[in-house]
C-alpha cells in the first residue's frame, strides 16, 4: 500500500517543528466603567510573524448586554464576524462556549501578526458588579514562508 502525505491548511494545526503559543490572561474588571481596558497585548518582533489558529474569551457576568471583548491588530478591529450579531450589523464578542477557557472552549480564528504588529484584547465592563474577564490565544511562530538570506560569493 502506497502512503499519501497530508498536508493541512496552515491555520487547523501547529505544525510540527513550529513553536507553539498559548497566551492566556485573566483579570478583575471593575464595573461601570465606560473606557475600554487593556487585557492582553502581544507583538510580532521584527523578523517574526505569529498565526493564531484558536481564541478563547471568559467573563463571569450574567447579562451579556453589560461586557463586550474588543480584539484589535494595531487598534482595527479584528474577527469582526464573530460574536453575536447587532442590528447594525456589528458583531459583539461577549459569550464564550465553555465557563473556562480550556480546550472545549476555543474558537477557530485564522490571524496572521506580521513583524512589528500589535494584537491587543480590550474589555469594556457597564455592569454593577467587579467581572473577571479573560482571553486565550493559541497558536504558532510562523518560519515556514521567512525568507532565508544567504551569503553570496
Amino acid at each position: 500500500m502506497e502512503t499519501i502525505n497530508v498536508i493541512l491548511p496552515s491555520h487547523l494545526y501547529i505544525p510540527e517543528n513550529a513553536e507553539s503559543i498559548d497566551a492566556r490572561v485573566l483579570c478583575e474588571i471593575a464595573p461601570n466603567v465606560d473606557a475600554e481596558t487593556e487585557l492582553l497585548r502581544i507583538k510580532a518582533n521584527e523578523g517574526e510573524k505569529f498565526r493564531f489558529i484558536n481564541y478563547a474569551i471568559f467573563c463571569d457576568a450574567e447579562d451579556q448586554s453589560t461586557f463586550e471583548f474588543f480584539p484589535r491588530i494595531d487598534g482595527k478591529r479584528i474577527l469582526r464576524l464573530h460574536g453575536t450579531p447587532q442590528e447594525n450589523g456589528s458583531y459583539k464578542i461577549a459569550l464564550g462556549l465553555a465557563p473556562d477557557m480550556r480546550n472545549d472552549a476555543l474558537i477557530s480564528c485564522n490571524i496572521l501578526l506580521k513583524p512589528n504588529q500589535l494584537l491587543t484584547w480590550h474589555v469594556k465592563n457597564i455592569g454593577d458588579i467587579t467581572v473577571p474577564m479573560g482571553v486565550r490565544m493559541v497558536g504558532y511562530v510562523d518560519n515556514l514562508n521567512q525568507r532565508k538570506e544567504g551569503l553570496f560569493k
